[in-house]
């Protein structure tokens, strides 16, 4: 069974996964009660984790309670779905006074053109080929999730099922809007995205130390500043990509070579991400992102992970010395961040340049060769006397 970290970080996930059943138009078992859920959806949810997650049940409350926290753990969760949604405490406590019914009418607004939707449909390759351009509705997309859902095996949670469970609602819940009922972010925020943000923060906040938790549900609550940079935003960045995949590529078979270079730089940016990550003893769902030689991941700032990351950086150094020569590597990047940086947008663009400017420097110290020096295996045995 996944640990306590996992757990959190499982109902974070979760939270709003009503929506989708509320919109699918499911009945619910029980009477609607406003005091205690505030929401259909987060009634809808409580009913679906009892489904399919009994095993969990003393954890059901934290992902239901987003609306109405009254403890840590649900306070957690409650901060990473606002933290997620890049809402202020005044901003969502408007849209607690003022949001009404789930509208299953509205779509995912194209991120590439606001005058386009997307259709309710799954995240295949099949659909991409057909441009998104059939529609397959909630109720379809329900019953399809549910089937997929029901072949983990939720009474005997690892790493694996979370990952499972996360490509799930990825497939299913992509071009499913995350707010219906709220004018300020109608249809401009893919579900997934959400509970996967919601996720990785929620486990990021429960790594902390009992008093850091303490200070940054403090803050958030009385909207002070007293918490410090709890947070360390890292990020891995492949260099020599280029070289990589286009030198040595044989003109016959340049097709097929492009396309297994590439698809081996997306492999290893994924086992590198998953490597960090066990290395500091996070969740499988503390990955922001990952992919084309880049990832992203959230964790707490604390002084037994800062310590680890200059060792990890140097031990992709030397695996990429020896195996690549240098042609290639991961520089390992990383900022300190606070729980206000993700809450107001020009704090969050500010985040984003003062990551961008430290990857910069990184990538202008490869390999630390400076201080830093290789053995490579070819090179035993050989002296300057060597003829």
């Amino acid at each position: 069974m996944i640990k306590e970290g996992d757990k959190i970080a499982l109902m974070a996930l979760l939270h709003d996964i009503g929506k989708f059943r509320e919109r699918a138009r499911i009945e619910l078992g029980e009477k609607f009660d406003s005091k205690k859920y505030r929401f259909p959806h987060a009634h809808h949810t409580a009913e679906f984790l009892k489904e399919y997650f009994p095993i969990l049940s003393s954890y059901h409350r934290y992902a239901y309670s987003h609306h109405n926290p009254q403890d840590k753990n649900s306070w957690i969760i409650a901060i990473a779905n606002r933290m997620a949604h890049s809402v202020s405490k005044e901003q969502y406590e408007k849209y607690n006074q003022e949001g009404s019914k789930e509208d299953e009418n509205v779509r995912l607004i194209n991120l590439f053109n606001s005058k386009k939707e997307y259709p309710l449909t799954s995240l295949e390759v099949e659909n991409i080929i057909k441009e998104f351009s059939s529609e397959e509705g909630y109720e379809t997309l329900w019953k399809r999730f549910k089937e997929d859902l029901k072949k983990i095996d939720t009474n005997n949670l690892s790493g694996v099922d979370l990952l499972s469970i996360d490509y799930l609602l990825k497939k299913y819940t992509t071009f499913i809007p995350a707010i219906t009922n709220w004018e300020k972010l109608k249809g401009k925020t893919s579900l997934y995205d959400h509970l996967h943000l919601s996720a990785v923060f929620a486990q990021a906040i429960f790594k902390l130390p009992k008093e850091h938790q303490d200070n940054l549900i403090e803050s958030y609550k009385t909207g002070d500043e007293k918490s410090q940079r709890e947070f360390l935003l890292i990020n891995g960045d492949f260099f020599g990509i280029q070289d990589f995949i286009f030198n040595e590529v044989e003109t016959r078979f340049a097709a097929k070579i492009l396309r297994g270079k590439s698809a081996f730089v997306q492999f290893l940016t994924k086992v590198i991400a998953f490597y960090i990550i066990e290395k500091l003893e996070l969740s499988t769902l503390s990955i922001v992102s990952e992919g084309a030689g880049k990832f992203e991941i959230l964790a707490p700032n604390t002084s037994a992970i800062v310590e680890k990351l200059p060792k990890l950086q140097e031990e992709l150094n030397t695996y990429f010395v020896s195996s690549f020569f240098g042609e290639t590597g991961v520089g390992v990047s990383y900022i300190e961040c606070s729980i206000f940086d993700f809450l107001d947008e020009k704090r969050y663009k500010e985040l984003r340049q003062r990551l961008f400017n430290v990857v910069i420097r990184t990538k202008l110290k490869k390999f630390n060769l400076s201080h830093q020096s290789y053995n490579l295996k070819w090179e035993d045995g050989l002296t300057d006397k060597n003829k």
